[in-house]
């Protein structure tokens, strides 16, 4: 009869200490797990914050280099203006002299016709 206490006393001792290692394995276990995840939660809150501000950088430095293009070509297509005015204006001056060596030949020709004709008239 003592034996059979004594198994029975070992069995619920065993069990109550198996209850036990139970339950302090799970809240070391949730301990950790929440640990963790409020480790995780913060390294994704640091990891977002450094994305945030990296693709703020990255979209400012896009927007500087659009301007700077946009600056380029506005002088490329100034600079462009500015020859296309000056080669019509060569041109126009171009036009004008060119009338002018015509007008200078025409009195020319009409200066060698009157001398020619003042030639020919016997005096």
């Amino acid at each position: 009869m003592l034996a059979i206490v004594a198994i029975i006393f070992t069995l619920v001792l065993g069990l109550f200490g198996f209850c036990m290692y139970m339950i302090f394995w799970q809240q070391t276990y949730y301990s950790v797990n929440i640990e963790s995840y409020h480790r995780d939660n913060e390294t994704l809150t640091e990891a977002y914050e450094k994305e945030k501000t990296l693709r703020s950088f990255l979209q400012n430095k896009l927007a500087e280099e659009k301007m700077t293009m946009i600056r380029e070509l506005l002088d490329k297509d100034s600079l462009i203006s500015r020859h296309r005015i000056e080669r019509e204006k060569l041109l126009h001056e171009k036009t004008q002299a060119l009338h002018q060596v015509q007008k200078l030949q025409h009195e020319k020709d009409s200066i060698l016709n009157i001398i020619r004709s003042l030639q020919r008239v016997p005096e």
